[in-house]
């Protein structure tokens, strides 16, 4: 839809008097009004040219309709002298109200041709909830100020029935999950992400001093569910857990480190949340080989990503590469 149809409603609306009998009005088009609040406010023909973007003699005829419309003289002009008449000044406010108001249309049919509005409701992982809720916070105080956004972060069996019963919108979480929930089949699985996940232990841990096997080390781990079962790292965590050496079962990652940098156990993480200690030296890779990890979005086949939800994922996935990779 042109700009000058989503105004003719107001347009229209000034055009009729209370019995619907048409107002002088009746054929004036915004560019014309724009001209002469232009021309009133710059007092200068050549300004509001350039204001707008026309030639000055697109102005000249713009103001000359009006004239001739209204039949009242707007603006006193020569080669050296521009004065404002009365009528112009009468008619000056009504026409910079109108202006105003049509911005203000344009920009909320913008708003809604973009489904920049309303609320998203999202789910995450409670591993990667952290980071992704802080990025999802800070994308939509920048780009879509219009919208609300609803967070929550869980086990997938709490997020998917939330899913089937219409309280969310899609929910981001491991892609073997999709093998482990209800209604699959009513189920879109996207893929998202790819994180790379890292062994890493202090320097300083003591069990490295007695140059034990690695599955001999003490570990602190996420709680790690079936859906990891076609991942390689499947197979070491239950060989680790076999053996009684998982110390702790802590999803927080910030806690993780924590107790890695101490030196209590080795663990594992995303690779981009322990940067700063692998620079630092207080943290240092382990020689375990893991493949890459899928985040991907679950959606209903009933209810498909939207135009503001595509908008909004391909920001995040940007944002998310532009800060952690």
């Amino acid at each position: 839809m042109c700009y000058c149809c989503r105004v003719y409603s107001i347009i229209d609306y000034i055009n009729m008097n209370k019995q619907n009998k048409p107002l002088r009005t009746n054929s004036v088009r915004l560019g014309q009004l724009r001209s002469f609040l232009y021309s009133y406010e710059t007092c200068s023909f050549s300004k509001a040219a350039k204001l707008m973007g026309v030639s000055q003699s697109a102005i000249t005829k713009n103001i000359k309709s009006l004239e001739d419309h209204f039949n009242v003289k707007l603006f006193h002009r020569d080669t050296r002298n521009f004065e404002l008449t009365k009528a112009a000044n009468k008619l000056y406010p009504i026409v910079h109200a109108l202006c105003f108001q049509s911005d203000a249309l344009d920009e909320c049919l913008n708003v809604i041709d973009c489904g920049d509005y309303g609320e998203v409701r999202i789910g995450f992982d409670r591993v990667f909830a952290p980071y992704g809720s802080q990025l999802l916070t800070n994308l939509f105080s920048q780009q879509f100020p219009e919208m609300k956004i609803s967070i929550v972060d869980d086990h997938i069996s709490f997020l998917h029935q939330k899913l089937l019963k219409g309280k969310m919108d899609f929910y981001i979480y491991y892609h073997g999950a999709c093998n482990y929930v209800d209604e699959a089949e009513h189920l879109v699985v996207q893929p998202l992400l790819d994180l790379q996940p890292l062994a890493v232990v202090s320097p300083e841990a003591e069990f490295l001093k007695n140059e034990e096997a690695l599955e001999c080390y003490k570990w602190v781990c996420p709680k790690v569910e079936g859906y990891f079962s076609d991942h390689n790292f499947w197979e070491k965590y239950q060989e680790i857990k076999d053996k009684g050496n998982i110390m702790y079962e802590i999803d927080s990652n910030h806690t993780r480190i924590d107790l890695a940098v101490e030196g209590v156990a080795a663990t594992i993480l995303p690779s981009f949340t322990v940067k700063q200690q692998l620079a630092s030296g207080k943290l240092i890779p382990l020689p375990i080989e893991l493949d890459p990890i899928r985040l991907s979005v679950f959606y209903l086949k009933t209810n498909p990503i939207e135009k503001k939800y595509k908008l909004i994922l391909d920001n995040f996935v940007k944002r998310f590469n532009d800060f952690y990779t």
